[in-house]
């Protein structure tokens, strides 16, 4: 039912087919009437293809080959007919007061299998661009020439219609299908999706939610010309979605479009210029989109020459929309923001040269010419510092899923997930103590985590460090750079969460030997730093627990921590217990006021950095008070014993560094084998710059027991302070040593009368592992003292050498002797004796050696001599695991007659063994058992 007519005109170019729905040619031939009059009545006019589709260039570069192109499909106008009976003409076909344009329904879903009927009536279809179908919104008039229209200058002007709104202004366009099932054409100024989403944005129906709400708004076009020849265009849009994470749209039912802006410029059916943006986000959280622009120009091949081509060339184009995001507790962060330390992000780059290798539909990082193009942009850190850092860029479309983000982010490598801010200072943590928790950073490596409080779905967070922490470099004098990660507990709970204030850990340990002469001499605290606190500095895991036991103590100072040399450490401190805040003194003062008050202790080693005024330079502060306990080994505690270990280093603005090192040990004693106890009040090191170190001991008893207990009388001569104004101090690579010695002009010991006796005792305190020594003298062997017992005289020294590991050596001698002369005229003579004894105990070998020379004369008249001598020599030894006295003595006889003499000498060598030391393999296996291992083998 109904008539087709086909309209060629070669003049102005007119090409239209005519469809006219419940009319037919009247009798005479010359007008169309309805066939049912109460029904409507309806013209649609078919009209070529408006638009060709044409491949877009990127920009830049040689085209070589074809571009390639296709048509769209024919473009359709549907009129209703506002009368029974019209003229059969073309004048009154395209008379727009006797018929009116029919729009598209917005409610009603078009028949199954079409797409521009509905409920049966075909509908205004205008594919332009190539698949998308569009109508006019509201009130409007298609307006064009009847007849031909030839000027004056004789070109007579192409048929054309145009959409002119009835209120004036530009003409509203409703995109309302797309036509799917067609191959994706790789370089089209708009993809298949972005009309999808032009769709969507102009035609979407009743989105509304208990949480958004969205309205659809048409194209403006302020030209929507159509021609044979294909449609002239001038339109636009803009539209504001609900932003939202896809997930969440979809769960409400609303679909995802990423399309913002769209404008298009054609002429004749060939495009112009067109721009699409699409919103995103950046990895970084801040709203972002993709400015794609297609234009149109006019080249010349460099190697083909004239004439001019007329090319469409593509470039994307990143802008950064929102150039400042804040992260923190609003965010929706798990852990409340702690996880990423910087509190705001602002780009200074907001837009981007052309991008390469890139499509606005797919999580793509940004590059520019084939490689990263970072984006500049200045952070806030924890405590309102701002930092530079270059940023490599994932953009992440609107419709894209944060799993999809985080994906392609974790695949990412390593130079594209960290940040590199070059050692600026940046603040890891919040705190009411500015730089208690900053330190300068290398680099921040991040990850990506869910937030609930921003469309993106997920933000970054610091993964990993690497900063250099100036008090471990201080302390090793090692400048090296760290990876560290923020500390489990501050994610969880801040910097209250454990009484050191830890907001940082190293990723691996780090081992730290402390050379003796840097803390005191006293001891080396080695131990392995694990994390970094706002109260304590770097310190040992262990310290940031709620309470610290001595076993734990001794995980973390292993062998190499010593005490006075070669004392392990972890041997002698005793349980800290609790740790409360106040074991952490955050200031100077309050660190003294602990340091002043020799009852308080410091339960954790405090390791404060601080900058000097001025612009001084900085200090770091290394100090420990631990509990101890009873002792261990030769070394013994009281109740009221410390041990202060204060290590100052200055680091001057010029780069000067300058050392102030203070060691004491107070009320301890050492015990060495019940033999000797040294008893020691304080003894105290000190070693500053410009000055030698110097050693303090006060309130030093030595008291001896078992068979020394004989030098207890000597020992009383000793002054009380053994380290006083006289103590001569001496520095060497291995270790402090300071003595002291004291002349004694007499002193009488039971039978024994000693003179000219010499004092001396020596304390060393050695850098490397070797223990502690104390040697205690009385003279030299070298400069022996005097001995006299009643007739007799003689010489002797004794010397005691005792470590923190025992004794090392005890060594004496005694040598005395007489003689007696006679003379009765005629005959004379004289007899002597002398002997002596020494003895010595080193490295558990026992040395003891005696002597006796005994001889005599005696001359008559001169003529006749006779002389007697005997030499004997007594000594002890172990021979083939045997222990041996052995003996050598000697006779000699001279005589001398006149002119005469002659002498006589006789030796004689004498051992008397003992039994074995060591059983024998008869000792040790029985006959039985020996014929039964036989026995086992046979």
């Amino acid at each position: 039912m109904g008539v087709r007519l086909s309209l060629i005109r070669h003049t102005d170019l007119l090409v239209a087919e005519f469809e006219v729905v419940n009319m037919r040619i009247s009798a005479d031939g010359a007008h169309l009437e309805k066939e049912s009059p109460g029904d409507p009545a309806q013209v649609v006019v078919r009209l070529p293809a408006q638009h060709v589709w044409e491949e877009a260039f990127p920009s830049g570069g040689i085209v070589v080959g074809h571009a390639l192109s296709f048509s769209a499909g024919g473009t359709v106008l549907s009129f209703g007919v506002n009368a029974d009976r019209i003229p059969l003409t073309v004048a009154a076909l395209l008379d727009p007061t006797l018929v009116s344009p029919i729009g598209v329904p917005r409610s009603i879903p078009p028949d199954p299998g079409e797409t521009s009927v509905f409920l049966g009536t075909q509908r205004t279809a205008i594919e332009f661009p190539t698949r998308l179908l569009l109508a006019p919104e509201g009130l409007a008039t298609w307006r064009h020439r009847a007849a031909p229209f030839t000027a004056a200058d004789g070109w007579t002007e192409i048929w054309h219609t145009r959409l002119v709104p009835d209120s004036g202004g530009p003409a509203q366009l409703r995109a309302y299908a797309h036509l799917p099932g067609r191959p994706e054409r790789e370089g089209a100024p708009i993809r298949d999706s972005q009309l999808a989403d032009i769709v969507t944005l102009t035609s979407a129906q009743d989105l509304v939610s208990a949480f958004v709400r969205y309205d659809a708004r048409p194209l403006d076009a302020d030209l929507m010309m159509l021609t044979a020849l294909g449609a002239s265009v001038r339109m636009r849009g803009l539209w504001e979605y609900p932003d939202l994470p896809p997930e969440q749209l979809t769960a409400i039912g609303f679909p995802t479009p990423t399309v913002t802006q769209y404008e298009h410029v054609a002429g004749l059916g060939r495009d112009v210029y067109v721009k699409v943006v699409s919103r995103g986000f950046l990895h970084t959280g801040h709203r972002a989109s993709v400015v794609e622009i297609t234009e149109r120009r006019f080249e010349v091949h460099p190697d083909a020459g004239p004439p001019a081509i007329a090319l469409l060339r593509k470039k994307e184009i990143l802008v950064v929309q929102q150039p400042e995001q804040a992260y923190g507790a609003e965010q929706g962060y798990q852990f409340g923001g702690r996880e990423m330390p910087l509190r705001s992000l602002r780009y200074v780059d907001t837009v981007t040269p052309p991008l390469s290798d890139f499509r606005a539909d797919r999580v793509s990082w940004i590059q520019v010419n084939g490689a990263d193009h970072p984006l500049t942009a200045v952070a806030t850190d924890a405590e309102g510092r701002r930092v530079t850092v270059s940023i490599p860029v994932l953009y992440s479309p609107a419709d894209r899923t944060a799993e999809e983000l985080t994906g392609v982010f974790t695949s990412a490598g390593e130079q594209r997930r960290v940040w590199s801010l070059a050692g600026q200072p940046m603040a890891m943590a919040e705190t009411d103590t500015p730089g208690t928790t900053s330190a300068p950073t290398e680099s921040i490596e991040l990850g990506m985590v869910p937030v609930s409080g921003h469309a993106l779905g997920v933000l970054p967070t610091m993964a990993k460090a690497s900063v250099r922490l100036p008090a471990l470099e201080q302390l090793t004098g090692a400048r090296t750079a760290h990876e560290v990660r923020l500390h489990e507990e501050y994610l969880k709970g801040g910097l209250e969460s454990t009484a050191a204030g830890a907001f940082m850990e190293l990723v691996d340990q780090v081992p730290v030997g402390f050379a003796a002469d840097r803390v005191g001499g006293l001891a080396k605290p080695n131990n392995a730093i694990k994390d970094i606190t706002s109260r304590g500095g770097v310190l040992p895991a262990v310290f940031t627990r709620p309470t610290v036991t001595a076993q734990d103590l001794a995980g973390v100072f292993g062998l190499d921590a010593k005490l006075l040399g070669n004392i392990g450490l972890a041997d002698v401190l005793g349980d800290v217990g609790e740790l409360g805040s106040g074991a952490f003194p955050t200031t100077p003062g309050d660190l003294q006021a602990i340091l002043d008050d020799v009852g308080r202790r410091l339960p954790a080693p405090i390791m404060l950095t601080r900058a000097l005024a001025g612009g001084g330079g900085a200090e770091v502060r290394y100090v420990w008070r631990p509990p101890l306990k009873e002792g261990f080994g030769p070394l013994r505690f009281t109740p009221g014993s410390t041990l202060t270990l204060d290590a100052r280093t200055v680091r001057a603005a010029d780069g000067t560094v300058t050392a102030t090192v203070t060691g004491e040990l107070r009320e301890f004693r050492l015990e060495f084998l019940g033999i000797v106890v040294v008893t020691v009040d304080k003894l105290t090191f000190t070693s500053a710059p410009g000055r030698k170190p110097s050693v303090d001991i006060a309130g030093l008893a030595i008291d001896f027991g078992g068979e020394l207990r004989f030098i207890n009388t000597l020992r009383e001569l000793f002054p009380a302070d053994g380290f006083g104004a006289g103590t001569v101090v001496d520095v060497t690579p291995r270790g402090i040593e300071a003595g002291y010695s004291l002349a004694v002009p007499g002193a009488g010991v039971g039978v024994f009368s000693l003179h000219n006796i010499a004092l001396s005792a020596r304390l060393t305190i050695p850098f490397d592992d070797r223990p502690t020594a104390f040697r205690f003298a009385i003279a030299e062997r070298h400069d022996p003292f005097t001995v006299s017992v009643s007739l007799f005289g003689g010489t002797g020294f004794f010397a005691l050498t005792v470590g923190a590991d025992g004794v090392k050596q005890v060594e004496g001698s005694i040598e005395f002797g007489g003689s007696v002369s006679l003379n009765i005229g005629v005959a004379s003579g004289g007899v002597y004796v002398m002997g002596g004894i020494y003895f010595a105990w080193a490295e558990n070998a026992v040395s003891l050696a005696g002597f006796l020379r005994a001889g005599g004369y005696v001359s008559v008249l001169g003529i006749v001599s006779v002389s007697v001598e005997f030499r004997l020599a007594l000594g002890y030894r172990k021979v083939d695991g045997r222990s041996e006295m052995y003996g050598q003595a000697s006779v000699t006889v001279s005589v001398k007659v006149a002119f005469f003499s002659k002498s006589v000498s006789l030796r004689l060598e004498r051992s008397f063994a003992g039994a074995a030391g060591d059983p024998t393999f008869e000792d040790c296996v029985e006959p039985a058992d020996w014929d039964e291992y036989c026995l086992a083998y046979a």
